[in-house]
């Protein structure tokens, strides 16, 4: 079986970061079509989730409910047999109402109105509890590419803000995360791709 283009790009991508290169965000919606699916996004989203807990983990100054909702989220989204395709809508509305209420302070700004986000680790929660939740194609995309880029986002005074090069292995690790679902047994997606052709 032939490698992915697109996870051939993101690993070229990481690889270009490590030498010191950076590049815009945007480099990274190479990554929407490989989440189109249902069983795709959730499991993008679940990586999300374990790494928002490792984002957390290592922040000693993070608050305990920050670790508290993480932690929620990424229970949510472990896998079993009668969540294959992720959690429920009603299930998790619950939960995603407490993500958004931990950071649902905005500020009105010449040009809309800005939310103030003060837990980088609870918003990739609640993007991948969003992605994992997500019904349409195109927003599963759009969701998992800016999970993508939340996770990889950094600011470097000598680089600017983006994909810099402390994104590295973070994008080394969305691109083993594609590569690994590329090669693991997934029948239905398998069909619906072959259905495509």
């Amino acid at each position: 079986m032939t490698p992915d283009p697109r996870v051939i790009r993101i690993r070229q991508l990481a690889e270009s970061l490590a030498r010191g290169q950076t590049h815009p965000l945007t480099r990274l919606t190479v990554l929407k079509p490989l989440c189109e699916s249902r069983p795709d996004a959730v499991a993008f989203a679940r990586f999300g989730a374990d790494e928002a807990l490792r984002l957390v983990s290592e922040d000693a100054g993070a608050p305990a409910d920050a670790l508290a909702l993480v932690q929620s989220v990424r229970r949510t989204l472990r896998p079993s047999a009668a969540l294959a395709h992720g959690p429920s809508e009603r299930a998790a509305a619950p939960l995603l109402a407490q993500l958004v209420g931990f950071q649902d302070e905005h500020r009105h700004m010449r040009w809309g109105v800005l939310r103030v986000i003060t837990s980088r680790p609870v918003l990739v929660a609640e993007t991948a509890l969003r992605l994992s939740l997500s019904a349409v194609s195109e927003e599963r995309a759009i969701l998992a590419y800016r999970l993508a880029a939340t996770l990889a986002r950094h600011c470097d005074p000598r680089c600017g803000e983006g994909l810099v090069p402390q994104s590295a292995p973070t994008v080394a690790a969305i691109a083993e995360h594609f590569s690994r679902r590329a090669t693991a047994p997934n029948p239905g997606v398998q069909r619906t791709r072959l259905a495509r052709r």
